[in-house]
């Protein structure tokens, strides 16, 4: 992946080197990154609510669980997996170009 903050975007890179824009939200595009600055970090869904929603007053537990399955729609072709970890969160793996080859 690469992360372009000024144009609020998240590239897949492909096998070619090319690069395809993921059509994210606002919210998606912060999580994204956020996933992406903590690779293999575990990521409860209260901290996620805490840093993206905190002046939310009413929001549902559910709501970051939405957002994940959205993300993980949209970066399911590119060998990143948005996993859920029970009882602990969220972790994103990403695999290598090799590691991609292999699968």
């Amino acid at each position: 992946f690469r992360v372009d903050l000024a144009l609020q975007k998240v590239f897949e890179i492909g096998a070619e080197g090319q690069e395809q824009a993921l059509q994210l939200t606002p919210i998606e595009f912060k999580l994204l990154c956020h996933f992406l600055q903590n690779k293999g970090a575990v990521i409860s869904r209260q901290d996620l609510l805490t840093l993206f929603w905190s002046d939310a007053m009413n929001v549902s537990k559910h709501t970051v669980d939405t957002h994940i399955s959205s993300i993980r729609k949209k970066i399911g072709s590119s060998g990143a997996e948005l996993r859920s970890i029970f009882k602990k969160g969220y972790c994103l793996s990403v695999k290598t170009a090799a590691e991609k080859k292999l699968s």
